[in-house]
């Protein structure tokens, strides 16, 4: 997982943790029907562990994850370090998921609740846009409000920010749009 960050007060799920989790190795997430051609999207010396090549199957998509931290009744947050190998255990349950079965990045990406309670996604190097970058907004239910694709080569991004009007860096500016973004 990577970007995780509090939903801030006064935004719908305000004090829960939104991440970007780059979805190495989920097959115990989805249905196999939902798991990705590996010839289509990836070769196997990219990721070895990940991908059942004689199935012809890649265990790996990314996901905008939410939950509700677990709290000890001391205010800490428990967490069990299994090793340097695995992956901190902590048992949480998921108040919103949004899976990309159809889309992966090796690395970067964030995400971003936003003001009218949509989220901002940002896959850093999308693996299927020739090493570009993809930005999108989703609603709470998984619609597409709008994406931004870039597919120039060699071009990533680690997280991208939207700001409402009321940022206080925009106090005594113009914000008229000087141009239109093909999206």
């Amino acid at each position: 997982a990577t970007g995780a960050n509090w939903v801030p007060q006064g935004l719908p799920g305000a004090g829960n943790i939104l991440y970007f989790d780059l979805g190495y190795d989920r097959s115990d997430y989805f249905e196999e029907n939902m798991l990705m051609d590996c010839n289509d999207k990836v070769s196997s010396d990219i990721c070895p562990n990940d991908c059942n090549v004689e199935a012809g199957i890649i265990q790996n998509y990314l996901s905008v994850d939410e939950f509700v931290p677990e709290m000890s009744t001391d205010g800490s947050y428990p967490t069990t370090y299994v090793s340097a190998c695995e992956k901190f255990q902590n048992p949480m349950q998921l108040s919103w998921t949004q899976p990309y079965v159809h889309r992966f990045t090796p690395r970067k990406g964030g995400a971003q609740r936003l003001e009218n309670g949509n989220t901002l996604m940002t896959i850093g190097e999308a693996e299927s846009d020739a090493n570009g970058f993809v930005l999108q907004e989703i609603t709470p239910s998984g619609d597409t409000v709008w994406e931004f694709r870039n597919t120039v080569h060699m071009t990533t991004t680690a997280v991208a920010k939207r700001y409402g009007t009321s940022f206080k860096g925009f106090t005594d500016k113009t914000l008229d749009p000087i141009a239109v973004a093909c999206i």
